[in-house]
Order: C-alpha cells, then structure tokens, then sequence
C-alpha cells in the first residue's frame, strides 16, 4: 500500500484524491504516560499501554467509536494545548502540523499532558 500510494503521490495525485483502507492489528499505544485535561475541567493519568480513549470510557465519558486505529475520525477532539503524537492515518501532514485536532482512540502526547474539548452527544 505504501508503495501505490508514494507512486500517486509521485504522480501528482493530490491527498483528497487517494483513498484507501488498511486493516488488522490495534493502535500503537506504547511511550510515555502523559495527563489529559478535558474542558470540564476534569484530569485524568494515561498510562503507557492505554489509549486516550480507553481510559475516558473508563471514566464513564461517551465517546463515539468505530474503527479506533486512526481511519475513521470519529473520536476527533479539539486540542487546546499541548503537542499531538499524531498516530492516526486521518489528518493529512498539514493538518498533523497545525495540532489543532487529535484522534482519541490512537495519538499520544510529545508533551507531558495535553487539554482537550471533548464533542459531547
């Protein structure tokens, strides 16, 4: 898959002209612990080995799921502060730069903790 999709890009194929799909396996969950400040003001410790989204389910937050390896974007949140381990294969290069948003069900932290706005249902 990498190979086709560097051979487009090469090609001149812009990124919302590649569409594609991977499957299998889980999302890579290991590095640093790091905090997570929600916007209700609430903190919470997530651990090496556990994503964002595990611990808050945890916790009780509703959060909507559906592939939770970093393809579908439903478990978007807006980040507020702190630096993404972008993880996801969601945002483009631009959008991972701009560290605006971040997928909960597979980015990590670069900093020790990051504050995020959760969409609540």
């Amino acid at each position: 898959m990498d190979t086709v999709l560097g051979q487009a890009r090469a090609g001149g194929w812009r990124e919302n002209q590649l569409h594609f799909e991977l499957f299998g396996g889980e999302a890579d969950a290991s590095g640093s612990s790091f905090d997570v400040e929600l916007d209700d003001g609430k903190t919470f410790h997530v651990p090496a080995g556990k994503t964002i989204v595990q611990v808050l389910v945890a916790e009780g937050y509703n959060i909507e799921l559906n592939c939770e390896r970093g393809f579908c974007g439903s478990c978007i949140a807006e980040l507020k502060e702190g630096e993404a381990d972008h993880r996801d294969f969601f945002f483009t290069d631009i959008e991972k730069m701009d560290n605006e948003q971040i997928l909960l069900c597979c980015s990590r932290a670069r900093t020790p903790s990051l504050s995020i706005v959760l969409e609540q249902a």
